[in-house]
């Protein structure tokens, strides 16, 4: 929750610079890699079962489909050699802090910090661009990184999706959203007929 939080917040802070755009590549890669390594892998399972070893004359196209099938996945291949290219602009070095008054050593990694990077400061956190991407890696590897997503109204701020119902990254956006919607008056009429009886009920039950 916290991760997803701080990488929300450091892409909502950095729109519009080339940090942002890095991120978000890096992000998007990320999430549709593996999907497309999927698809690839299974593709070629199908592919190989079809396999005319008894069909001369099915084998030309065949293996036109074979050579397809490698190109796929040297192309793969070299999107996966590209983001680790890419990540590797990104040095972190082991820190130590002694907190005083508690007495303990608090370890961490921070990164090397470049001057084009986008770094935002809440209290007296400080995330960089390297913190951010560092962020999308961590979620990556937990099964979460689908979480980080637009907003569903704006399309323009990101959110943390915390649980499957969350799709608006505020109050106005999920109110505009159900506001354009074509039954929206009719199922505000009933939610509030609903909620009179309910008031009507439990102010009944109190009396009794």
């Amino acid at each position: 929750m916290a991760e997803g939080c701080r990488v929300v917040n450091w892409l909502n802070a950095s729109q519009g610079t080339a940090s942002e755009q890095r991120a978000i590549f890096l992000r998007n890669e990320l999430a549709t890699l593996p999907q497309d390594w999927a698809i690839h892998n299974r593709d070629w399972a199908i592919h190989n079962t079809r396999a005319p070893w008894g069909h001369p004359g099915l084998r030309k196209g065949w293996l036109k489909d074979q050579r397809q099938m490698e190109q796929n996945q040297r192309q793969l291949d070299q999107r996966h050699r590209t983001l680790n290219e890419l990540l590797s602009r990104y040095a972190f070095r082991p820190r130590v802090t002694h907190r005083v008054f508690r007495g303990e050593w608090v370890f961490g990694m921070v990164p090397d910090e470049k001057r084009q990077w986008f770094t935002m400061r809440i209290g007296t956190e400080t995330t960089s661009e390297a913190d951010a991407v560092m962020s999308l890696l961590r979620l990556a590897s937990t099964g979460d990184l689908s979480k980080i997503c637009r907003c569903r109204t704006c399309r323009d701020r990101w959110m943390f999706k915390a649980k499957r119902n969350y799709q608006f990254c505020s109050a106005e956006c999920r109110e505009t959203f159900y506001a354009n919607a074509p039954d929206y008056h009719d199922r505000k009429a009933k939610n509030q007929r609903e909620y009179r009886q309910r008031l009507k009920r439990a102010k009944a039950n109190f009396i009794g």
